[in-house]
């Protein structure tokens, strides 16, 4: 029984994982030559672009909100979104929805 209680608890309180992830919000924005969705989460965003999805770690910032995995990064700041590519040029998204 308090095997029982105590599982119930941490699933509760968030310490049991989950099969999706607790996204915070999705938006969609547009880039020069492409469409670019990002789902965010607390200590991550998944981006979606040209048919991949990478998992970005939140990374710091002096402001919006950045995140980055060593060869990607994305940074956000007021309904602008720039994203750096593995190897490319950083490219500038507008806010779609």
């Amino acid at each position: 029984m308090r095997w029982l209680l105590f599982t119930l608890l941490l699933a509760v309180i968030g310490c049991v994982p989950q099969s999706n992830p607790p996204y915070i919000a999705l938006t969609r924005y547009d880039c020069v030559s492409t469409a670019l969705t990002v789902r965010w989460a607390a200590a991550f965003a998944d981006v979606d672009i040209g048919g991949n999805t990478y998992r970005l770690a939140r990374a710091r910032s002096g402001s919006g909100a950045r995140y980055a995995d060593g060869a990607r990064k994305i940074w956000e700041h007021q309904g602008e979104l720039s994203w750096t590519g593995q190897g490319a040029a950083r490219v500038v998204c507008r806010k779609t929805g």
